[in-house]
């Protein structure tokens, strides 16, 4: 287990493994003076060969922006890239939002939930990590990747959600609340961060609820057009029918 004052260091970022299964790895991540969140990886074992759908070894790893290209991860740009000596750059291991096993190939998910074989809420949870590394310096970060699975192994639980807290300051953050700063230079509030995305994630459920009910409205109105279709043509032939016989 990583000492204490690691773990509470302003400028570590802590991915501690805690559960094995056959399609994932989870670990908890601490930043900022605690428990964070968690992380999602590839299952076991550790390699530095690339394309094998394997996480990367333990160890501390230094921390760079990069532009992802991938289709699911390249709103969220720029998201953080971790090296070493073993890992290269070029194996384009990165910090990112996804939720699954399948959403990596190696790349650390990151999620404030975990249950089996998946995290939850991790746009939220990449959007205050990227804040905290914006306000602090990503060139100033480390990130440390160690193993501390519990004897005999445990079980993942059902569901395991981070108490929510405020970002803790740091010196660097002193005289007002953790930012992140945007190429035009603003500033906004972690706070505001996380009301922003939680609003957004509102409005999204809220959107993806209409166009789940979208087909159902379009089909009754549908349904409602061929009834009065319907009655026209018989009303119609009904009126034919008595004009003939008069």
């Amino acid at each position: 287990m990583p000492e204490a004052d690691a773990i509470l260091s302003t400028t570590i970022i802590n991915v501690i493994r805690r559960w094995e299964t056959r399609e994932s790895t989870f670990s908890e991540l601490h930043f900022d003076g605690g428990l964070r969140g968690y992380v999602l990886e590839r299952p076991g074992p550790d390699t530095t060969t690339p394309n094998l759908n394997l996480r990367v070894p333990v160890g501390t790893y230094k921390l760079r922006w990069h532009n992802s290209g991938l289709p699911s991860v390249k709103a969220n740009n720029p998201v953080p890239l971790l090296y070493n000596a073993k890992v290269g750059e070029s194996r384009c291991i990165l910090i990112h939002n996804g939720n699954y096993p399948r959403d990596t190939r190696g790349c650390l998910l990151v999620g404030t939930t975990m249950s089996s074989d998946m995290v939850g809420s991790s746009l939220v949870m990449l959007t205050v990590l990227k804040a905290w590394l914006t306000a602090v310096g990503i060139e100033n970060v480390e990130l440390v990747i160690s193993e501390d699975y519990p004897k005999p192994a445990a079980e993942i639980p059902p569901s395991v959600p981070v108490e929510e807290r405020p970002l803790i300051m740091s010196n660097t953050l002193q005289g007002g609340a953790t930012a992140v700063v945007t190429g035009a230079g603003a500033a906004t509030g972690a706070a505001s961060i996380l009301a922003s995305v939680s609003e957004t994630t509102r409005q999204v459920a809220d959107i993806n609820t209409a166009i789940n009910t979208l087909p159902l409205v379009v089909t009754l109105i549908l349904s409602v057009v061929g009834m009065i279709a319907g009655g026209v043509v018989c009303w119609r032939i009904y009126k034919r029918k008595k004009e003939g016989k008069s």
